[in-house]
């Protein structure tokens, strides 16, 4: 039992991981599984939270996607609304020290891995809105999944709470220029943006809000491979409809991008293997799949 927790005597607290403004994170042993997996509670008292936060666990106990951090079981107490998740390791901020460049070939990886995350959660109608290192967690293995949907886009009608027109939302130094001028229409090519301006910070070291001038001031670039430059031209695009139309799309401009690179640098090319991996963890869609999505869309799922 966990402060009130009825889980079945399912978990046990190992300790407290992390507390902020709207809640806390434990670490617990998950007695059912024998491993061990962090539960966020959530103070009934910040009803706007807490309806984020169901909103996210509704998304994510329906979605079984290796890139994305899944929720293995949610309740609420007198108190609080909690869920239990996977255990990660870390976010990327914690694979690149702060002013340093990673390699991009490596952080091709990682992009590829979190854009098929966001690939399935497009299928389902849900724009992410907020992008960038810290929310994209790693596991032991590496793998990149995308987490916390608290300022997600949900389709219409399937939660209780909307995005006022003409308000901005996310992090503004990777925040794609819809995003805080109305988020409520802002689609999923604002997370593409956000994938863009989180390569530009670790491959660069740089802030990532010098990322939107690069329309601007070509010379943002001078610090980026020129294999990757016409990619991340694209995905940081001013105008949405100047970017890729999808995840898959922005995935196969970084693997050529990464390619090109790792064979001026006479290194192994992994582009190929990465996008077949990619089709593996949002495989395309038949057509049956493909008005199962267009319902998610319009809020009919």
């Amino acid at each position: 039992m966990i402060d009130g927790i009825d889980s079945g005597e399912r978990f046990r607290t190992v300790g407290l991981l992390a507390r902020g403004g709207f809640g806390w994170v434990d670490l617990v042993d998950d007695l059912e599984r024998g491993d061990q997996c962090c539960i966020k509670h959530v103070p009934r008292e910040h009803e706007a939270v807490v309806q984020r936060a169901l909103a996210e666990v509704s998304v994510l106990m329906t979605i079984d996607s290796p890139h994305v951090v899944p929720v293995r079981a949610y309740g609420i107490t007198d108190t609080t609304l909690w869920y239990a998740m996977d255990r990660m390791q870390g976010s990327l901020l914690d694979k690149v020290a702060p002013g340093t460049q990673a390699d991009p070939v490596r952080v091709t990886r990682w992009m590829v891995h979190a854009l098929a995350g966001l690939e399935v959660l497009h299928r389902r109608g849900i724009v992410h809105r907020d992008v960038k290192p810290a929310n994209l967690l790693f596991d032991e293995a590496s793998v990149v999944k995308v987490a916390d949907l608290g300022l997600a886009k949900h389709p219409a009608g399937s939660v209780r709470f909307r995005t006022k027109t003409g308000s901005g939302l996310g992090t503004p130094s990777f925040a794609a220029p819809e995003l805080l001028r109305d988020a409520h229409h802002a689609d999923h090519r604002a997370d593409l943006f956000g994938v863009g301006a989180t390569f530009f910070s670790l491959t660069t070291g740089v802030k990532a809000s010098r990322f939107v001038l690069h329309a601007v001031e070509a010379s943002v670039f001078d610090a980026i491979p020129d294999a990757f430059v016409p990619a991340l031209t694209a995905l940081g695009a001013p105008q949405a409809d100047k970017r890729p139309d999808s995840a898959r799309e922005a995935a196969a401009m970084l693997c050529a991008a990464a390619d090109t690179y790792a064979r001026e640098q006479q290194r192994a090319a992994h582009g190929d293997a990465w996008m077949r991996g990619f089709d593996a963890a949002a495989p395309p869609l038949g057509l049956s799949k493909w008005i199962a999505s267009r319902l998610w869309h319009l809020g009919l799922r």
